[in-house]
């Protein structure tokens, strides 16, 4: 069976509930995360190779604290068990923590010469421990041999020393010629193909884009752009951090703007057949499209950027899907969403990407 571990809730206070891995976490609660970045005097970083069973990639030192142990104790504990070594409390700097709306996290720091020689890697996790400089580090990135989490981690812990007082002039020089700083950004969303597209566009201009997903309330009004601000400015509150949030709304003018921005409701609610039940003897198939991304910050500040364009609405329900998708006809094409591939609806995402770059242009101007 499992180790137990504890939940966590947004504010990353350990609550009375526990999990085992696999089990479903209740809404609400988080697990904790913990992370070392070991670091010596040449300014070089320890990096560990997990087994090919466990994926074979590269990071830093983490995992999840027992039940019973506090973050601090769940890394002293991982760092034993994946790495031989016995640090003490006080050897760790606390330089980054939060909830992403996913897991609750603390990023630790240890300055510390150690001997590779001195490493006793667990063998059924790791395969190879050593270290980095920053240059192999930059070089790691470009050839995507660091995940996106694990990139993450390094921004941060390179935003801190730089703001550390304790490292050298010479060492910082090396941070910022070697791994840019970026700029983060949090898109909120659960479309996985939108998002890999966004945060291409965000990079270009300089930007880090993260994905985080984050169930957020939706206001009762007509007005798509009201409910993408409620929605970005809760996540913003929720994850204390700026985020950007896209929503959509569907207006039908034969039925006075329905559904409006109510379309995941309506998807939930009504079938393809009983929307084209309503359309019945309309002349006028037209049907808008709309979608507002907004960007929001915890403190209220929000920009939103609009897009609309034209589609139609079928005569009859094709594939499967929901209830719009099996509908609407994108302008130039012939059959509904449901019908294409994949790809084809993330070609036909990318024609409408003008509010996603002119989104970034603005941020980069802004942060």
């Amino acid at each position: 069976m499992s180790e137990l571990r504890d939940l966590y809730d947004i504010n990353s206070n350990k609550t009375d509930k526990t999990y085992r891995k696999g089990e479903e976490i209740p809404k609400g609660y988080y697990p904790m995360v913990v992370m070392v970045v070991i670091r010596n005097s040449k300014g070089e970083f320890l990096m560990q190779k997990r087994s090919l069973n466990k994926g074979g990639d590269w990071g830093v030192t983490g995992g999840h604290p027992k039940s019973g142990e506090t973050p601090i104790e769940g890394i002293i504990t991982e760092v034993k068990e994946e790495l031989g070594l016995d640090f003490s409390n006080e050897e760790f700097i606390e330089y980054d923590s939060g909830c992403d709306g996913k897991d609750c996290y603390k990023m630790y720091l240890v300055n510390k010469d150690i001997n590779i020689k001195d490493v006793k890697i667990q063998q059924e996790e790791l395969s190879e421990v050593r270290w980095f400089s920053m240059d192999e580090l930059r070089h790691m990135v470009d050839i995507k041999e660091l995940n996106e989490n694990q990139i993450s981690c390094f921004i941060k812990v390179c935003k801190f020393l730089i703001d550390n007082p304790k490292t050298t002039n010479e060492v910082n020089e090396k941070i910022k010629e070697h791994i840019e700083i970026e700029k983060e950004i949090i898109m909120v969303t659960g479309n996985a193909g939108k998002y890999k597209i966004a945060k291409d566009i965000f990079i270009e201009k300089g930007l880090n884009l993260i994905q985080e997903k984050i169930e957020t309330p939706e206001i009762q009004s007509y007005n798509v752009e009201d409910v993408s601000a409620y929605s970005a400015l809760y996540a913003a509150k929720e994850l204390n951090k700026p985020v950007i949030k896209s929503d959509v709304g569907y207006f039908i003018p034969a039925l006075n703007g329905f559904p409006g921005p109510f379309v995941k409701y309506i998807n939930g609610m009504l079938s393809s057949e009983e929307i084209l039940k309503l359309m019945e003897n309309k002349t006028d198939r037209t049907i808008f499209l709309k979608e507002c991304l907004t960007y929001a910050t915890p403190t209220g500040e929000i920009k939103q950027f609009i897009n609309e364009e034209k589609a139609s609405i079928a005569l009859s329900a094709y594939g499967t899907g929901s209830a719009f998708d099996r509908i609407v006809i994108f302008e130039g094409q012939e059959m509904p969403k449901s019908m294409n591939s994949d790809e084809e609806n993330l070609e036909h995402f990318k024609k409408s990407l003008k509010i996603y770059e002119d989104m970034a242009e603005y941020l980069k101007n802004l942060i």
